[in-house]
């Protein structure tokens, strides 16, 4: 199974026409394709780890899509990237036929490598997302929304906060977090739900279940009309020490890890992050 991850950023985006036209004088043929690739390889955001010494790590993802949207006027789409996340560990690949008569067995036909936990994987990916969408202009997130599609079972670990977050501002970012009804499997009732995401987690604090007003709920996919979404009823109140990518994707990395312990088995699924605005009177 080969997982994939499609993220859209919502915001503004205004376009430095320098910028773009020292990209677009090398010639490339998808500008922005091209520089998200870059920025992954030189700035190593989609090297991946390996728990062999001296060997070389596995990349946590390989682009197949990537484009400019629009503009952008406030909450608009401005960008997405669509990624193949099947660099994992190699294990034995499953027959998808079913066992012949007399008690034989099919023999095993080789290996396939799972798909990365989208978990530990959010943060730099979204990171590197938005490096990229700066190379074009100065960007304004108002939202980034994940869709995971064909992923194996998750089971990554899934460590807490880096210390960077405890330093800098003390004005924090409310944010609300949607997702489908499919996330937490079949067998999740709302109370565990929402028993499982109110935590604090160093510098993020998750819940409670909130109410979920049009323009924090999931969107449909443009570029994947094909795909249906089951909203979840609620969203989730979220509490970040900053609003920038890294928060953004460790955000939704919570999310993900935490849906996984309830479980691992969803192949898809859908998450957004919207900012709350700042209240002026406060």
């Amino acid at each position: 199974m080969s997982g994939q991850l499609y993220v859209e950023a919502f915001g503004k985006l205004e376009k430095d026409d320098d910028l773009a036209a020292r990209i677009l004088e090398d010639g490339r043929e998808e500008p922005f394709l091209n520089v998200f690739e870059d920025q992954a390889e030189i700035l190593g955001w989609s090297t991946g780890w390996s728990n062999k010494a001296g060997s070389r790590p596995e990349p946590l993802w390989g682009a197949h899509e990537a484009e400019l949207t629009t503009a952008g006027d406030g909450d608009d789409s401005i960008g997405f990237i669509n990624v193949n996340v099947g660099f994992g560990p190699p294990v034995p690949s499953e027959p998808t036929l079913p066992p012949p008569p007399g008690g034989k067995h099919y023999a095993n036909l080789g290996w396939h490598r799972r798909s990365w936990d989208p978990a530990p994987v959010l943060p730099p990916l979204i990171q590197c997302f938005h490096d990229s969408l700066s190379q074009f202009g100065k960007v304004e997130l108002t939202g980034i929304q994940v869709f995971g599609l064909d992923l194996d079972p998750r089971m990554e670990r899934f460590t807490a906060a880096p210390n960077w977050f405890s330093i800098g501002s003390a004005q924090r970012t409310e944010a609300i977090i949607a997702f489908d009804a499919g996330l937490f499997g079949v067998h999740a009732d709302p109370s565990m739900i929402t028993e499982r995401l109110t935590i604090k987690n160093g510098q993020f604090r998750l819940g409670p279940m909130v109410d979920l007003p049009e323009e924090y709920a999931l969107r449909r996919i443009e570029q994947w009309p094909f795909l249906s979404v089951s909203p979840y009823e609620k969203g989730l109140a979220a509490s970040l020490p900053e609003w920038s990518p890294s928060a953004i994707g460790y955000a939704l990395g919570m999310v993900s890890h935490l849906a996984a312990e309830i479980d691992p088995t969803p192949a898809n699924f859908v998450l957004r992050i919207t900012r709350v605005p700042l209240d002026p009177s406060s």
